[in-house]
């Protein structure tokens, strides 16, 4: 299975790093991690490595050329010189639990920022849009099932800064490369207030249309807090609508991060999920953990879930499941 693993994502390098390339780097929207992806200093790698670090900059390097190309094209030559914040992620995840066994999933993910572009546009390719996650997806990996429904979407997005300020909005639209082939339009808001006693609240909203599946809404609400050096409490609330399944989802819970050093962390999470147009209905409680660690610089993350489920449909006994997620993150930043 390893090898299995390691093959496709090599495969899917190859052909980036072989494409044509132009001339000349969440919460998500780079999908939150647990540490955050900054400018982690680089270090000389060793063995095998650092043969493979002129790769990483030369994919790093394409995604960053492709993204000013079009900056340039569609706004200034300032394209050029201006801080872009283009990446491209590859995540595999293998998972197994008691109820669905095993499964694995690969989900490319490549975002193109044009700053000097006059309407900011983005360009996002994804095959796992967020619209296709329900809450307790979302909220628990290790116990999600494969979804036939999820496909690629291609779109472009453009900021929407004009009319309250406060809020970080866009507006996205492209099509779900699928038979047939269908439009989707979403618009995402987001916010964040700082509270009395380090407090803080922050709001995260998305409303679509993708063609035949009608409309859907995704929302989340986080209150949070430092309690201790390297420690964070927070209590995030996670909602989901699909017309096509006309349910509301949610799932409340308890998160308590611990910050273990620059490369590692890991979140500690209970809740509980449920349902509720006519009426909350609880449908499952959950004991999670999430370790992850920045193997090499900033290229290979790594990510240990276990977690064990107590869903409604088995009479609340416990259901265990784990899951194990590599991720390749390719960014190109300008040394200072």
């Amino acid at each position: 299975m390893t090898k299995w693993i390691s093959g496709v994502v090599c495969s899917c390098m190859v052909s980036i790093l072989y494409a044509e390339e132009p001339p000349a780097a969440e919460s998500a929207e780079q999908s939150a991690p647990v540490i955050t992806e900054t400018k982690i200093e680089k270090e000389k790698a060793s063995g095998w490595l650092e043969k493979y670090y002129p790769h990483e900059e030369r994919v790093a390097g394409w995604v960053d050329n492709t993204a000013r190309s079009i900056d340039s094209f569609f706004g200034t030559d300032d394209a050029w010189s201006t801080e872009n914040k283009s990446w491209l992620r590859i995540t595999n995840d293998l998972s197994w639990d008691q109820i669905n066994q095993g499964h694995d999933e690969l989900r490319p993910r490549l975002k193109i920022d044009v700053p000097t572009a006059s309407k900011r546009l983005r360009l996002l390719i994804e095959n796992d849009s967020p619209e296709q996650r329900s809450a307790v997806q979302e909220a628990i990996p290790s116990l999600r099932t494969a979804d036939n429904e999820r496909t690629t979407v291609v779109g472009l997005g453009s900021g929407l800064d004009s009319w309250a300020k406060d809020w970080r909005k866009s507006l996205q639209g492209g099509l779900r490369v699928a038979l047939p082939i269908e439009p989707y339009v979403r618009f995402i808001a987001r916010r964040k207030w700082d509270l009395d006693n380090e407090w803080d609240l922050s709001s995260y909203n998305r409303l679509a249309w993708f063609g035949d599946d009608g409309y859907s809404a995704k929302s989340e609400l986080i209150i949070g807090q430092p309690v201790a050096p390297h420690w964070r409490l927070e209590f995030p609330t996670d909602l989901s609508w699909r017309e096509d399944r006309d349910y509301l989802e949610f799932v409340e819970s308890a998160n308590l991060t611990n910050v273990l050093d620059v490369r590692s962390a890991i979140t500690y999470s209970a809740g509980l999920t449920g349902t509720g147009l006519r009426g909350p209905q609880i449908t499952g409680y959950f004991l999670t953990a999430d370790y992850r660690r920045n193997i090499s610089r900033r290229l290979i993350f790594m990510d240990l879930i276990p977690v064990v489920g107590f869903p409604k449909e088995y009479g609340f006994n416990p259901r265990a499941g784990f899951t194990f997620r590599l991720e390749l993150y390719f960014q190109k930043f300008v040394d200072d």
